[in-house]
């Protein structure tokens, strides 16, 4: 009983912990992208100006957690790992449960 419930208490601390960060920054990710798009808006005097400037805009990546090209965190990334931290959870208190009745 107290191995599931600590197994329980640490399975949630932990996924509210990396939550919160990986929510943190997937919101970076987010605005620096809006932040990107939005230079395309800006009005320039000259069109000499508006061409360096969309060229930079595209030269630029927005800011991202994790390794470019194969991962970054975004908003599904968040999702993605609470729902397997709770799987997780879960089919160990399942297998517990089952090691104890074969067991007892």
């Amino acid at each position: 009983m107290y191995a599931k419930a600590q197994l329980a208490a640490w399975g949630f601390i932990f996924q509210f912990m990396l939550t919160t960060v990986l929510h943190i920054c997937s919101h970076f990710y987010q605005s620096s992208k809006v932040t990107l798009t939005s230079w395309d808006k800006i009005k320039c005097e000259k069109m000499l100006d508006k061409k360096y400037l969309s060229k930079f805009r595209k030269s630029c990546r927005p800011l991202s957690f994790g390794v470019n090209g194969i991962f970054t965190i975004r908003n599904d990334t968040v999702l993605k790992f609470s729902i397997g931290v709770v799987r997780g959870t879960f089919r160990t208190l399942l297998t517990l449960e089952r090691t104890r009745r074969r067991y007892h």
